[in-house]
Order: C-alpha cells, then sequence, then structure tokens
C-alpha cells in the first residue's frame, strides 16, 4: 500500500521528489498528522543516507536556535536534507519569529517541515506559511464521516468494506483512527482473497461482546438508562477496556448530541439523522431525544462533567468510582 497521507496532500511535488524548503501540517488528527508526515519521510530527495539527513524535533523540548541550526546545515552524502519540528502549538511568540525570520530566507538544501495539532492563523508564522502556498490543515474527523473513511482505508487495501460494516466498526472510534484502522487491516488480511469484508467479518474479528459493549453504553446513557449502563460497563470492563475509552466514548456521544441538536434546529427531519451522522437509525433516535430533553446548555454541562472526569483519572483518582460516578450523574 502507497503512503495514504499522499492523497491527502495538495503538493505534487513530493511525489515527483522535488520537496520545496517550507510546509506547514496542521491537524488535530494524530493519526492522520502521522500519515502526512510518513509522505515526506518517504520522499526519494531525502536519500540515500536518510538517517544522517533527517532531523526531527520538538517543540517546547528542543531550542528553536537548534531547529535552525540543523535547517541551515547542508546535506551529508545527499542532495537533501529534512527538518520537522514536531507539535508546533508548543511554540511561543518568540520562537515563532525566529522562525517567521528563517522562512523569508530558507536554505535551499532543506525541506523545513512544522506539524502541530492547531495553528493560531492570526499568528505571523501563521501568515508568513501561508504566502509559501504551503500551508495545509486536515480537519478532524467527526463520526459522520468515519464510515466514509473506513471504506476508503479498506479500498487502499484492495478491498470493498460494506456500509454496516463501516458503521460497526466505526463504534470503536474512542480507540483512536490509528487503531480503527488497524483493525482494517486485520479485516484484509482475515478475508483473504475475497474482496468484500462484511459485518459478519467485523462481528468475528473485532468481536461481538466488543461491539455491543461500547454500543450499548452509548445506547443507554442517551436513553437515561442507569442499569443498563452500568451493565454495559461492566462487561466492557470485564472485557479490559480500559477507563480511558470509557470517557472517549462518553465525550463522543456528547458531540454527537450538539450535532444532532444542530441539524434539527436546522431543519432536517428526524428521520434523516441517522444518514446524516453516519449512525444506525435507532441510535440516531436516542440521541436527539436525548439531545431535545438536554438542550445545548445541558449538553455541554455533560461534556463538562466527562471533562472533569477525564482530569480525576489523570490525578491517578480511583478509576472505578470515577467511571461509575460519571456514569451516574450522566444517567440523571
Amino acid at each position: 500500500m502507497s503512503a495514504p497521507g499522499a492523497q491527502s496532500l495538495p503538493w505534487p511535488e513530493l511525489a515527483r521528489g522535488e520537496p520545496g524548503p517550507v510546509y506547514g501540517l496542521i491537524s488535530p488528527e494524530p493519526f492522520l498528522l502521522s500519515e502526512a508526515l510518513e509522505v515526506f519521510y518517504s520522499c526519494p530527495a531525502f536519500g540515500p543516507n536518510r538517517e544522517l539527513n533527517i532531523e526531527r524535533f520538538v517543540a517546547g523540548q528542543n531550542p528553536v536556535a537548534r531547529v535552525i541550526e540543523a535547517a541551515r546545515t547542508l546535506p551529508f552524502l545527499g542532495e537533501r536534507r529534512l527538518v520537522v519540528l514536531l507539535e508546533l502549538e508548543g511554540l511561543g511568540a518568540k520562537d515563532q519569529g525566529l522562525i517567521v525570520e528563517y522562512i523569508a530566507d530558507p536554505t535551499p538544501s532543506t525541506t523545513l517541515v512544522l506539524a502541530g495539532s492547531r495553528l493560531d492563523m492570526r499568528t505571523r508564522l501563521a501568515k508568513a506559511l501561508k504566502a509559501t502556498g504551503r500551508l495545509h490543515t486536515i480537519p478532524k474527523l467527526y463520526p459522520d464521516k468515519l464510515p466514509g473513511w473506513l471504506e476508503q482505508r479498506a479500498a487502499l487495501r484492495g478491498k470493498h468494506l460494506h456500509q454496516r460494516a463501516a458503521r460497526a466498526l466505526a463504534e470503536l472510534a474512542p480507540a483512536g483512527l490509528g487503531a480503527l484502522d488497524g483493525e482494517v487491516e486485520k479485516l484484509a488480511i482475515y478475508v483473504g482473497e475475497r474482496r468484500e469484508i462484511t459485518l459478519e467479518d467485523v462481528q468475528e474479528v473485532v468481536g461481538r461482546t466488543r461491539l455491543a459493549g461500547i454500543f450499548e453504553l452509548t445506547d443507554a446513557v442517551a436513553a437515561g438508562e442507569l442499569a443498563r449502563a452500568m451493565e454495559a460497563w461492566a462487561g466492557l470492563k470485564a472485557a479490559g477496556e480500559a477507563p480511558a475509552v470509557a470517557i472517549a466514548m462518553l465525550e463522543r456521544l456528547g458531540g454527537q448530541m450538539l450535532e444532532a441538536l444542530r441539524l434539527l434546529t436546522e431543519g432536517m427531519q428526524p428521520t434523516a439523522l441517522g444518514r446524516a451522522m453516519g449512525l444506525p437509525q435507532g441510535a440516531a433516535a436516542n440521541i436527539a431525544k436525548a439531545a431535545r430533553t438536554r438542550g445545548e446548555q445541558g449538553i455541554r454541562n455533560w461534556l463538562a462533567r466527562v471533562t472533569e472526569a477525564e482530569a480525576r483519572l489523570k490525578r491517578g483518582e480511583g478509576r472505578d468510582w470515577v467511571i461509575e460516578g460519571l456514569i451516574v450523574e450522566l444517567c440523571r
């Protein structure tokens, strides 16, 4: 499989092995950002001595002066150097200024890639990158786009992922896009020469219990059914799911409620919600009902409780009671 990230980048010169001097890559999705960076790492312009001509730095951990020094260094036994600065959002105003000065006069034999989860477009750095024509943002992949994305990932492997299979697999979204892509890889191997990947294949490879448990928890919490939600969480916990996954699932549910409320407010018919949000119609109906019951402020309070529970977990407070207490709160 060729580098998938190449399909999302608007720079054909990379495929030709003729990269430019400066690029900016922004995405709140770590997996998509990593894939896009892989296009640079695999670019033939930085071979054959890649280990000598590729350097990676992290904003906040490495001095920007060191990054610029690396960018000013000539390639060793090769034509070009690649210097990558990760976590761009960690740069302060002074360090951004140093990068802006470099962008105004870059080293011709170096490609500097600035990558991060976000960038304030009002800053001098953002304006300097936009002026080069090489600033690209890969947007967040929202729940309604996940099934389509999964179908694309299967297509890259020469497979056709059925819509029902894609929607079932999308229920694992809290595990992250990387984990989802890993499941698609496993499915592609599992079906062998067969081109089609069905719902039954997903249930066999991923596990009926896990899929059912994830759906059951979010559906029960959305409906405010405490006993069913606690039973679903107990099953997920017994299957080895981490509390962080439950937090991510519930945060995603809050986002889905906001999305459902927005669509309904804009006049979408409730029967069309499932298709619009990439969810089974029954699940979409439950989410819509919960969204209407809580209202926008109630949903934002919900998300605030989830964020608070996540902070408690990070502080090392008791994992079981944090999740169970959160479920009780959200089911009220």
